[in-house]
């Protein structure tokens, strides 16, 4: 299978801040990741370096195929329509006083009101601001106008916070159900990445410590952290 994107040996930070620490990962197309970690583990910034947000100090990255470490303003931009990122807080993802239509027509969006009903969003919003929306309704709308450049992999970084269980059940089977899309799914919740995800890899202090088949990583995690996780998520008393 071709990757969608890999990294080799990948390092990031901030001015002497290491974030990110050889990193070795690749996401297959049509593949759905999860990755995993707590606050301050380095996902966020995994993620953006996955789209093309930023850009590494060192390592090698290469997007279908393609070397990406530093690439042009231009190569940034072709590849990115196929590369979407759903940020972790929606609030400034908008242009303020952009009307829900306005924002999904700007993505290339001709069918907004079916789009719309693919992530639960009624097609009244559509007049409305991305102001006049609640967290939810601002994290599917984000999905929304992700997918309609018709992405190859999608990065959601909690995404799902604020959504409840039937209607984060109802998005996660759409997203699953679109074919050749490879997912991310970024999360602490590890009973969510064992739903949506075939693999998760367990972050920490910016390295990955852990990377297996769902169901084996859940079962019998291999790392300290990716234990204190799934007990954190199905309420079991940790061990450590």
């Amino acid at each position: 299978m071709n990757s969608a994107v890999r990294l080799q040996n990948v390092v990031h930070g901030y001015g002497t801040r290491r974030v990110l620490d050889g990193i070795d990962l690749e996401i297959e197309a049509g593949a759905r990741l999860g990755i995993a970690g707590q606050s301050g583990s380095g996902k966020s910034t995994l993620a953006r370096l996955l789209t093309l947000y930023e850009d590494p100090v060192s390592g090698l990255r290469s997007v279908f195929g393609e070397a990406m470490e530093r690439p042009s303003w231009d190569r940034r931009r072709m590849a990115r329509r196929k590369l979407q990122l759903v940020i972790q807080d929606p609030a400034n993802a908008f242009a303020p006083g952009w009307s829900v239509r306005r924002v999904l027509a700007e993505a290339g969006c001709a069918e907004p009101e079916a789009l719309l009903g693919k992530v639960r969003l009624p097609a009244k919003v559509l007049e409305r601001t991305s102001g006049e929306l609640s967290g939810g309704e601002k994290r599917r709308l984000a999905i929304a106008r992700a997918l309609a450049v018709e992405p190859k992999l999608l990065v959601l970084d909690e995404t799902f916070s604020g959504q409840d269980g039937l209607m984060r059940r109802e998005l996660i089977e759409m997203l699953c159900g679109i074919a050749g899309l490879a997912l991310v799914t970024v999360s602490h919740d590890m009973r969510l990445l064992g739903k949506m995800c075939e693999r998760i890899a367990v972050m920490e202090e910016g390295r990955l410590v852990e990377v297996g088949r769902a169901e084996e990583v859940l079962r019998t995690p291999q790392s300290a952290i990716a234990n204190r996780l799934i007990d954190a998520a199905f309420h079991r008393r940790s061990g450590f």
